[in-house]
């Protein structure tokens, strides 16, 4: 079953897409849907190896500020 969906997107994202599947002769409806399809099996074919699973939960998660560590290093890069 089909249904409509309404997206906003920037005109400049929309044309080239229009470009893009008129250039494979498909639809922008048919490009958006396989697009969100490979995010599908994307995530499917992530396997987590056997080593790692093992590894997973011995250490406890850490609070990191990533912005104030990007700070402390520009901080010193350019003191």
């Amino acid at each position: 079953m089909n249904t409509k969906l309404t997206l906003s997107m920037d005109d400049v994202v929309i044309e080239k897409a229009k470009q893009y599947a008129a250039l494979h002769n498909i639809s922008l409806s048919k490009l958006v849907e396989r697009y969100l399809n490979t995010l599908e099996d994307a995530a499917e074919d992530v396997a987590i190896s056997p080593t790692v699973q093992e590894l997973m939960g011995i250490m406890p998660a850490m609070a990191y500020d990533v912005k104030e560590a990007y700070r402390k290093h520009l901080v010193e890069k350019y003191s």
